[in-house]
């Protein structure tokens, strides 16, 4: 597989929000927040993995600031699964003791995973045409930001006052070659939620939504995803 440099991988706050900033307390969040997503896929990865590592996961939380700044991964108390269970009933167990959070499977074998009251309201934009360049086809962040690029998003992220917090990439790109995974050149009147399915599944990567409102009233919504080994 030829790679090209390029320094892709996302500091959003799903896995950490990396601000600029002198405040110890405001490091510190960012620091709990990165330990508590971390400890999240520590619990689901061995289940995750054995499903082809495939999965999503929608999450309402605080804030980085009052300004907004960042979307802060909230913790949760989380507990291994019973040996015998599998797929849904594991995940579902190691949910157990959090009542917020709710675990399904619909017929195309996803999990899903939705943490607190998640407004769905971007997620369900219908898009007409998502038309994807031969590097985002091939490259799971890239199709990520093909999505949120389309018009209809956009239009939809105005009306709602929606915007992403600061965000810096870095990794490698996947140059196209044949046998790899890839996404279709195009895909036709899907919503927002149903092109990062296809997106989860062709690339087997754990796709998270995640949302905040700040103190002064700033909305942020951030898509990361993360490959489980």
């Amino acid at each position: 597989m030829r790679r090209r440099k390029l320094q892709l991988i996302t500091i959003t706050l799903i896995a950490g929000l990396h601000c600029v900033s002198g405040q110890d307390v405001r490091s510190e969040r960012i620091n709990v927040s990165e330990r508590n997503w971390n400890n999240l896929l520590q619990y689901l990865a061995p289940v995750l993995k054995s499903d082809g590592g495939v999965g999503r996961l929608y999450y309402r939380a605080e804030c980085l600031t009052a300004r907004g700044d960042g979307i802060l991964f909230p913790w949760l108390e989380l507990v291994t699964p019973e040996k015998a269970k599998t797929g849904l009933a594991a995940i579902q167990d190691i949910f157990r003791k959090e009542e917020q959070v709710r675990v399904t499977e619909d017929r195309s074998g996803i999990h899903r995973i939705s943490i607190g009251d998640v407004s769905y309201e971007l997620l369900r934009t219908k898009i007409h045409v998502l038309t994807f360049t031969p590097s985002e086809q091939y490259n799971v962040q890239e199709a990520i930001s093909a999505v949120e690029g389309t018009k209809e998003v956009q239009s939809k992220m105005r009306e709602l006052k929606l915007r992403h917090p600061p965000t810096v990439f870095s990794g490698g790109v996947v140059e196209p070659a044949a046998g790899l995974p890839h996404l279709p050149k195009s895909l036709e009147n899907v919503t927002m939620d149903e092109a990062l399915d296809r997106v989860a599944q062709t690339f087997g990567v754990l796709i998270s939504y995640g949302e905040c409102v700040s103190g002064s009233g700033t909305r942020l919504c951030s898509i990361n995803s993360d490959y489980i080994r």
